[in-house]
């Protein structure tokens, strides 16, 4: 148990847990601090990711942390997130498709008293990855040079999380979390074979971060309903700039570093509603990022709230074991909608999935295994936007045991 507990801490706070193997190249991630959704991909993913008013069990909550409270007395859960995705993009004349695979995130949560659970986790928030080429006239001139704009980065967040229950019907959580990361910007001008300027941009933002919980439970006849809702709070995140301007060879020609500076991010809220009775599970939630308090705009784009609603089915099975009566396979069914805080050349940029998911717990009950798929599209195929018609999936690993408290005892 000891070297068990040992190895799952190692795990959760090395550095390198997170990465990609190439990229989905979307250039709506040029904008901001990058592309993200409302939803972090988990084991709800399945139901279209309405986990507002969802509890743990068998797996760890992070989008409300009230409901860490179901993680049962003396268990400790280690969760590993991976996912990926296969992107087609529709413009005008060319449909080139991109792919892109990797670890999301990794959590640990252990319930140590009763009625409350503490957890521990890092995963990425917001993900840079672009590449544009196209030709830039020169002022003055009748003369054009390719210009090639590659970004990358984006920022991740680690947090510390809790959740209690007071009396039979609430639960109230809390999370306190840092959030970090770097986003790069580097423009290539190719003026002739041998002469380039090169043109970057290095960013990096971080502050901490705060945010709150509730659920309550309550029943009627045979049916179990949770109400749930969550708060986080806007984020003077606080920034530090290192602009170069180098020819072919690297040599520096212009260099401006460690310019200070801040970037608001928007408070965040969410309310949901979930229905149980005996082994169906329905679940609806709706969550808003308010973009519109920052004023953030730029050339042809503007800002408004993001928003978008989920709703998601569950169907277990049960299974007898030791541990009495408990969840076996279950299967998922969910859609979401949601509307990004982008507007370009007034188009505000929408996206739509269908989501299918399974889960199954290990022979002892202990661990939990599962994985999804979310199927769906986003923009239209209208210069200068791009169409993503997209398949993401994902597999969500759960690892448990039972904490032993007091020693061992003999007869």
């Amino acid at each position: 148990m000891r070297n068990v507990f040992s190895a799952v801490i190692c795990i959760v706070f090395s550095p390198v847990v997170l990465w990609a193997q190439n990229g989905v190249n979307s250039v709506y991630s040029a904008y901001g601090v990058g592309d993200y959704s409302l939803r972090s991909p988990g084991y709800f993913s399945g139901m279209g990711g309405a986990g507002v008013a969802l509890n743990s069990g068998s797996t760890i909550n992070l989008l409300n942390p009230a409901g860490l409270t179901g993680i049962k007395n003396d268990k400790f859960i280690f969760e590993f997130i991976t996912s990926g995705a296969s992107v087609q993009y529709v413009a005008s004349e060319a449909r080139p498709n991109a792919a892109d695979f990797g670890v999301r995130g990794a959590a640990f949560a252990v319930n140590l008293f009763k009625n409350s659970a503490t957890a521990f986790s890092l995963k990425r928030r917001t993900v840079v990855d672009y590449l544009t080429l196209s030709t830039k006239n020169i002022d003055g001139t009748e003369s054009a040079v390719l210009d090639e704009i590659e970004g990358s980065g984006g920022l991740y967040e680690f947090g510390v999380s809790h959740g209690m229950k007071i009396g039979k019907h609430l639960s109230i959580g809390a999370t306190a979390g840092y959030l970090f990361g770097p986003i790069n910007r580097m423009e290539t001008m190719y003026v002739s074979e041998s002469e380039q300027v090169n043109i970057e941009n290095n960013k990096y933002y971080n502050n901490f971060y705060f945010s709150g919980g509730m659920q309550y439970q309550f029943k009627t006849g045979k049916s179990d309903w949770t109400l749930g809702a969550f708060f986080e709070p806007s984020v003077n995140l606080k920034t530090v700039e290192d602009n170069t301007i180098s020819d072919a060879s690297g040599n520096v020609l212009v260099e401006e570093k460690s310019i200070y500076g801040n970037f608001k991010y928007p408070h965040k809220w969410g309310a949901g509603l979930a229905w149980k009775q005996n082994q169906l599970q329905l679940s609806a939630d709706y969550i808003q990022h308010k973009w519109s308090a920052t004023n953030y705009k730029g050339t042809h784009f503007t800002s408004r709230d993001a928003d978008g609603y989920s709703i998601g089915a569950k169907y277990s099975f049960i299974r007898k074991s030791i541990w009495g009566n408990r969840e076996g396979v279950s299967l998922f069914t969910g859609f979401s909608s949601e509307k990004s805080y982008l507007v370009i050349n007034n188009y505000n940029l929408k996206s739509n999935a269908f989501t299918l998911g399974v889960s199954a717990p290990s022979f002892n009950m202990l661990h939990n295994y599962s994985a999804y798929i979310k199927v769906g599209s986003r923009g239209v195929a209208t210069y200068p936007l791009v169409k993503e018609n997209f398949t993401e999936f994902g597999f969500i690993f759960g690892l448990g045991g039972v904490l032993q408290k007091g020693g061992r005892k003999y007869d």
